[in-house]
């Protein structure tokens, strides 16, 4: 009788565990994480992309019921949050976000992903179904939350190889980050603007066929998912006393008149270790290229 009298007195708990200590929750959080950082890597495919979202439509409506028990507003809020981030219109502030985060995020536009909001009704018939049981069987205090959610927030930014890498692939023995520049100019403008410099551009098809399968699966433009990412390779640049062979470089496709160009590496010399390479090293002929090939082009 005394703990019936001690629950009446207690105050009304402002978040709700049965919503993210249950089955189903663990089920699809653990196959969401699987899925993301190791199915996609090593098999990349339609069917990883395809598990990630009908998990992730599981994950994150029950996470909102968590800190709040209006089942059909946050089922409602998930489905069209996820619509947005599907579609193009969300390109802008991924670009802005990335512009400052230190964990970078990426999606690639797939109008077929949104298949997943089928799993909505299914989540409401079991977020109504845990409603029905005592909310006090689940009371493990809030390190218990912080422990299932901290997860969550990880899965939720990192649920991608960086879109950077899409770009970057590289064979040379200097790799180069961050090497990139947005260029106001079309793809092909950039192209001939290279011609008229005098640089012999070639298709790198070592790196455009090369890559295996799965490689393959991230060179998707997010932009433009049917279309795959095309490498360039100039064969040689002098710039002052460096001669810089085989910089290789891919464009992303911001819009009809603008362009971001990344160069994902070159060959500086037969002799240089680019395994004991510093920060300095790399960061000289990160400041070359934008001197001597980034300003021309803008």
């Amino acid at each position: 009788m005394w703990w019936r009298i001690k629950q009446a007195r207690s105050k009304p708990f402002s978040i709700d565990q049965r919503f993210i200590c249950n089955p189903l929750f663990f089920i699809a959080l653990i196959i969401l994480l699987v899925n993301d950082h190791y199915f996609k890597l090593i098999y990349g495919n339609w069917w990883t992309g395809k598990i990630s979202d009908f998990t992730g439509m599981i994950v994150l409506p029950l996470v909102l019921c968590y800190f709040s028990r209006k089942i059909i507003t946050n089922l409602i809020f998930s489905g069209l949050l996820f619509v947005f981030w599907k579609s193009h219109i969300s390109q802008e502030v991924i670009d802005f976000y990335n512009a400052f985060a230190i964990i970078q995020i990426s999606r690639v536009v797939d109008y077929t992903d949104l298949i997943a909001l089928f799993s909505l009704p299914f989540v409401y018939w079991y977020a109504r179904k845990l409603t029905k049981i005592s909310q006090w069987k689940f009371n493990f205090g809030p390190k218990v939350s912080l422990v299932i959610l901290l997860p969550v927030v990880f899965v939720f930014i990192a649920t991608a190889p960086p879109y950077y890498l899409r770009y970057t692939y590289s064979n040379g023995n200097l790799k180069c980050y961050k090497c990139n520049a947005t260029i106001k100019m079309s793809e092909t403008e950039i192209l001939q603007l290279m011609s008229e410099m005098d640089l012999n551009i070639q298709i790198d098809s070592q790196l455009t066929y090369g890559l295996s399968e799965h490689e393959n699966t991230y060179m998707k433009d997010s932009l433009s998912p049917e279309k795959e990412i095309i490498y360039y390779r100039i064969d040689q640049l002098t710039i002052d006393q460096d001669t810089l062979s085989d910089i290789q470089f891919s464009f992303q496709h911001l819009s009809e008149d603008k362009t971001k160009i990344w160069v994902g590496g070159m060959n500086v010399s037969e002799n240089f270790d680019y395994t004991n390479a510093d920060r300095k090293v790399r960061r000289y002929y990160r400041k070359i290229l934008k001197k001597h090939l980034f300003k021309k082009l803008k």
